[in-house]
């Protein structure tokens, strides 16, 4: 059996996945190794914003799920409600271990080849390419693809020294139908003066819904707690049967850079979820494409790929990184600001976060500059 490769792509997620989508379509060999067999569990929301299906890399209709062209933002420590609709779908929501499943599988269909159960222990360098251990397996590569998420280790073994600043996130997911109170059937929405320096989440689902919180707060949030007033305070009752899930989400990009000795760390490995929304599948796809691209342009010459990678990084996600976590700084961690927003201007504010979540617009365009974050927080 064949171990060498062009590209090895260690993790099958959304950014694994893109990667070895878009270079096999480029008449490059491609192994997506992924420790966990498939389709396999995944501590999520499992919605997908309009944003994310835009940077898909391939046609995902066989797994949309469930699609809402209407969302509502409640600031519930003052009793506010503000519903945006818009004429195509904000967030899909879906079950992520086929969502994930369906994304890799297009990617062996176009020729990539998966290795799954199969858990990478370490990597080598020599003899002008990368050796990727597993247990007794070797496998070998002139670039590699970390994709592995926040707690994976190729960042370790590449010579990162820190990891991204994880946020603690828990999920529920609720698959009775019946225990669903029928005024949460509308759309999905997100709440915030729910937990400090966090929001909530409810995803209504094909078969059931999920819910959760998130904090970026430094210090530890009563998570499980929480998750029982908010799931008690929407009106579930004792029919509705829980199964909660722990999750970390990196809301900053890793320290160091994302280029390493012919190594490419890619979304949640790389830190690349958005600050304000804690979304990251959007823009797992695009750095997954953007590492497989940035190969595709500089073949062999390490300098070309770096450069060319960073310089999408920076044009597609970084700017609105930056961006985003102004306005998470805002809403998340002065209250009486967001209040006195949501008061005065909710409905603008949300109006255009939903077109952000829908990818009409994004943060570095819309927000980045304080003129504009002014003139949008103001409505003038």
């Amino acid at each position: 059996m064949n171990n060498h490769f062009n590209v090895i792509v260690i993790g099958a997620g959304p950014a694994g996945a893109a990667a070895a989508w878009r270079l096999v379509k480029n008449n490059l060999s491609v192994c997506v190794l992924e420790k966990e067999s498939l389709p396999r569990g995944k501590p999520c929301g499992g919605g997908i914003t309009g944003r994310a299906m835009r940077a898909m890399p391939c046609d995902m209709v066989q797994c949309a799920g469930k699609a809402f062209t209407s969302v509502s933002m409640n600031d519930m420590s003052a009793g506010l409600r503000f519903t945006v609709s818009r004429a195509k779908p904000v967030i899909t929501t879906v079950l992520r271990p086929m969502f994930d499943h369906e994304l890799v599988r297009q990617a062996m269909d176009a020729g990539a080849e998966l290795r799954d159960k199969t858990l990478v222990t370490g990597l080598r360098y020599g003899n002008g390419c990368i050796e990727v251990l597993s247990g007794d397996q070797r496998f070998s590569a002139s670039w590699v693809i970390g994709a592995d998420g926040a707690f994976g280790k190729t960042s370790q073994w590449a010579g990162w020294k820190k990891r991204p600043r994880l946020a603690p996130a828990i999920n529920a997911e609720i698959m009775t139908p019946d225990a669903i109170p029928l005024h949460l059937e509308q759309s999905p929405r997100f709440d915030f003066g729910v937990i400090d320096h966090g929001y909530a989440w409810f995803f209504p689902k094909q078969d059931g819904c999920s819910l959760g919180l998130v904090s970026l707060g430094k210090k530890g949030a009563n998570l499980s707690g929480k998750l029982k007033t908010y799931i008690q305070t929407l009106g579930f009752g004792s029919a509705a049967k829980p199964v909660v899930s722990g999750a970390a989400i990196p809301i900053g990009p890793i320290p160091g850079g994302f280029v390493k000795k012919r190594i490419i760390l890619t979304g949640d490995a790389a830190g690349l979820a958005d600050p304000l929304t804690c979304e990251g599948i959007s823009n797992a796809l695009k750095s997954g494409t953007h590492a497989a691209e940035a190969i595709i342009e500089g073949k062999e010459n390490q300098r070309v790929v770096e450069k060319a990678y960073l310089t999408m990084l920076n044009d597609s996600i970084i700017s609105d990184l930056k961006a985003s976590s102004i306005l998470a700084l805002i809403i998340y961690f002065h209250p009486r600001i967001r209040q006195f927003l949501f008061a005065r201007h909710g409905q603008h504010l949300c109006e255009a976060v939903t077109d952000i979540l829908a990818g009409n617009r994004s943060y570095s365009r819309e927000l980045y500059s304080f003129s504009n974050l002014f003139r949008l927080l103001t409505n003038r």
